[in-house]
């Protein structure tokens, strides 16, 4: 499935104002960009790892991208939002994801 299409789908499932749409379109291709993957990219290395090693490894990516974005100094409300997009799109394509021990998340906007 083409890159767009995939994100276009998840889009279409999530009921939103327009600006919003359009915020969680950027948010997501932010993610694509950062980790230089397209959703294709990831359904396949899914399909080639272990259920355990897949998560691991784009949890690694996902609290990269979040030090990436508090090193842009965006507002720690912004990275949530950023993050629970790319987190939305991982639960939409059934894909596991983890922002590793509870709390995690939070050591990363102190």
């Amino acid at each position: 499935m083409p890159k767009d299409n995939m994100i276009q789908e998840w889009l279409d499932t999530v009921n939103q104002k327009q600006d919003e749409y359009k915020q969680k379109k950027e948010h997501l291709q932010a993610f694509l960009s950062f980790i230089q993957k397209t959703p294709q990219q990831i359904i396949n290395e899914y399909k080639t790892l272990n259920k355990k090693e897949f998560k691991k490894t784009y949890s690694n990516h996902l609290n990269s991208f979040i030090v990436h974005l508090k090193n842009k100094n965006l507002e720690p409300k912004m990275i949530r939002e950023i993050t629970e997009t790319v987190q939305d799109f991982f639960k939409y394509a059934k894909l596991p994801l983890a922002l590793g021990v509870k709390g995690h998340f939070n050591l990363f906007l102190k």
